[in-house]
Parts: C-alpha cells; sequence; structure tokens
C-alpha cells in the first residue's frame, strides 16, 4: 500500500494507564496519551467493505490506516476531533511492520 499523500489526518493514541489502587483495591486509572499527532487516513465504512469489517468487529464503523507503530493493542483507542474511536481489530498487512490497519468503533 503507497500511503504518500493519504495520511492527511492526525489522531492520538490513548490508552488507561495504571497508576495505583484505591482504598477498595481497586486499580486507579488515568487516560494517557501513547502516540500524539499520527498522521493516518480514516474512512468509515460502507457496504461489502463494512460487511466483512464486521465479520472481525461486530461494532466497526471506521478504519484508520497509519504507519507502523509498536505496542498498540485492543485496549487502546484514537482521539480525532474530540471523538473516541475504540480499537477493535489490528491488521499488520504481510507482517512487512510498514503499516498498520485498525477497524474502529465510535463511542461516545
Amino acid at each position: 500500500m503507497n500511503t504518500n499523500g493519504q495520511l492527511r489526518n492526525r489522531a492520538d493514541i490513548h490508552y488507561w494507564q495504571k497508576t495505583g489502587v484505591d482504598a477498595r483495591g481497586n486499580p486507579i486509572k488515568v487516560d494517557t496519551v501513547l502516540y500524539s499527532g499520527v498522521p493516518c487516513s480514516i474512512n468509515t465504512l460502507t457496504g461489502r467493505e463494512l460487511e466483512l469489517a464486521r465479520e472481525q468487529v461486530q461494532e466497526a464503523d471506521t478504519k484508520f490506516v497509519s504507519k507502523y507503530l509498536p505496542n498498540i493493542d485492543a485496549t487502546m483507542w484514537f482521539v480525532f476531533q474530540g471523538q473516541k474511536f475504540q480499537i477493535g481489530w489490528i491488521n499488520n498487512p504481510n507482517q512487512t511492520n510498514r503499516w498498520n490497519e485498525y477497524l474502529t468503533s465510535r463511542t461516545l
């Protein structure tokens, strides 16, 4: 995939960082930015592409593509223009570590 000129958007990737435990022993989590200003393409899924995506992630509605970034998993989420997109599936095409595709679902 040639991504030149296609990664026009900038999004942040967040995760819950555990900072300790409260008085009841529950973990205290803080919303933390892992990567800021990630160049990416963002596409709303429709038609056949939406059907295929929902075979991987039932609630998928948006696909992000970025250059390869290590240490990202499905507990994390993108934030783009104030909207949160939960990562549900990550694809590293051909295992080349050149770019990743993320199926996400928009959350409130």
